[in-house]
């Protein structure tokens, strides 16, 4: 036993050594930011219009990403990533293919469910405007050991494929980004916990590690350790193939689950009695002749009725529909008498996957990737399963025409497929109408010195719809062209 305690404050002793051991310090600042144009054809049967899509031309400022990283010594580095977004919640916000989705925070409250803020205002770490919203991307502290072992804890982005990891425009040669790390995010595209990393060097060959736990997508709520969220990713580089190969396997399995918390007031008796009583009253004479000659609105009916904004026979549950007073009663003013209910309205496990792969042949280069999620219904009575699989292919060749200047045609397809009987939580984009996306797109991509980028880029979207709309196919397509201009700094 103190040969364990003694082992235990040594690794400490070392880990504090480290953190503190002086060395040269440095503070940086930099990024991004990126504005476009966007003009969209339409069929004029489009069934997509509903959707947001319209053919007006939009000229927006789509991203502007600010890092700065704080570096004491070899040893510790932290990291914190401020982005702007436009328009992230919406279909229609993929005007250049930039959607980082942002669901509604999990409520902290004791009566109301938590939503996202409205136009302007503050919720949490979220701010919302007229254009799109400001978030928290990643904030983390890295502690490196050697290459073998590094460890981050905070918010860090999910190490998983190769989209995800390289999201500035600036290095992106495309202006859409795939919809399988935007708009339907298979895997999350960020976490809050703890994450090791580290690289081994396998002769000419390098093989880097990532390991982490987490609180889940969008931070949830631990109720108990099996609600943790856990994954790893795997990437192997060789470059006796080519001018190099690169091949990646990823893993993630966490909960998915909506909760919110109530006020419980529990009431005596007599008084629940008098208070039904009144409110049966109340309603009774609300009710005008015609409902009365209706003979719907008998008083066991109404007394059913307002039963059914009650929990049970001596408890009122604040989460259902206020009944006028209710509130105002001495017990409901009596904190002796208060207890919370946690509600889960959604509950699933979720577990994903994925294969990526890019290849480097002199001026060629190929890169794509294979994503696939599962839901299971974990509610009592279902067993519902759902399951999305996407993926996509990019291809493209640098033309040099200078020193700094270079020409880069490209061509991207993307299948996304979903199948979800029971329309889980999680794969809320896809219904028995909607079963998933195809997207064909071309461009070229002009690189100015390092930093500058002119994209043009014209994309071909086909919905792929349900039994219902099957016959409709032409009215669920749409073309885009595209202009983004973005710069590095």
């Amino acid at each position: 036993m103190m040969c364990r305690i003694s082992r235990i404050i040594l690794s400490g002793f070392i880990l504090v050594s480290m953190i503190s051991a002086q060395g040269e310090s440095s503070f940086k600042l930099y990024g991004f930011m990126d504005a476009g144009y966007l003009k969209f054809w339409l069929p004029d049967n489009s069934l997509l219009n509903m959707q947001g899509f319209n053919e007006k031309s939009q000229i927006s400022v789509d991203n502007i990403n600010l890092y700065t990283s704080f570096t004491p010594n070899d040893h510790i580095k932290s990291l914190i990533e401020i982005a702007y977004h436009n328009k992230p919640m919406t279909l229609a916000g993929d005007s250049l293919g930039t959607i980082i989705r942002v669901d509604p925070l999990n409520s902290e409250t004791v009566v109301n469910p938590g939503r996202t803020a409205a136009i302007n205002k503050t919720d949490k770490r979220v701010v919302m405007t007229e254009y799109g919203d400001i978030a928290v991307e990643r904030a983390q502290i890295e502690v490196k050991f050697n290459q073998y072992l590094n460890l981050k804890c905070g918010k860090f982005i999910t190490q998983y494929g190769i989209w995800n990891v390289d999201h500035g425009s600036p290095v992106l040669l495309t202006i859409r980004q795939p919809y399988e790390v935007g708009l339907i995010e298979i895997f999350p595209k960020s976490q809050i916990g703890l994450a090791g990393n580290g690289k081994i060097f396998l002769g000419d060959n390098d093989l880097d590690y990532t390991v982490y736990m987490s609180s889940g997508r969008n931070g949830m709520q631990i109720d108990e350790l099996k609600d943790l969220a856990g994954g790893a990713n795997l990437s192997f580089f060789t470059p006796v193939v080519a001018q190099g190969l690169t091949l990646g396997v990823s893993g993630y399995t966490g909960i998915l689950k909506g909760q919110t918390r109530s006020l419980v007031i529990t009431m005596n008796d007599t008084t629940f009695n008098n208070l039904k009583n009144q409110s049966v009253a109340q309603y009774t004479k609300s009710l005008t002749n015609e409902a009365i000659a209706s003979g719907r609105y008998t008083q066991e009916a109404i007394s059913a009725y307002v039963m059914s904004r009650i929990s049970d026979s001596v408890n009122y549950d604040m989460s259902k529909r206020k009944i006028p007073g209710w509130f105002n009663s001495s017990d409901a003013q009596n904190p002796d008498n208060h207890s919370y209910r946690d509600n889960i309205s959604y509950k699933s496990r979720e577990v994903c996957l994925g294969f990526d792969f890019r290849l480097k042949l002199r001026d060629f280069s190929v890169q794509g990737e294979l994503n696939y999620q599962r839901l299971k219904n974990y509610l009592k009575g279902s067993d519902n399963i759902s399951n999305v699989l996407s993926w996509y292919i990019l291809g493209s060749y640098a033309i040099p025409l200078s020193a700094n200047l270079t020409l880069t045609p490209y061509a991207m397809f993307e299948m996304v497929n979903a199948n979800d009987p029971s329309h889980n939580p999680g794969t809320a984009y896809f219904s028995e109408d909607l079963h998933g996306f195809q997207v064909f797109v071309i461009g070229l991509n002009f690189r100015i010195f390092q930093n500058f980028l002119t994209k043009i880029e014209y994309s071909n979207l086909a919905v792929l719809p349900g039994d219902r709309f099957k016959n409709s196919e032409d009215a669920l397509r749409a073309n885009a062209l595209a202009l983004q201009f973005s710069v590095g700094f």
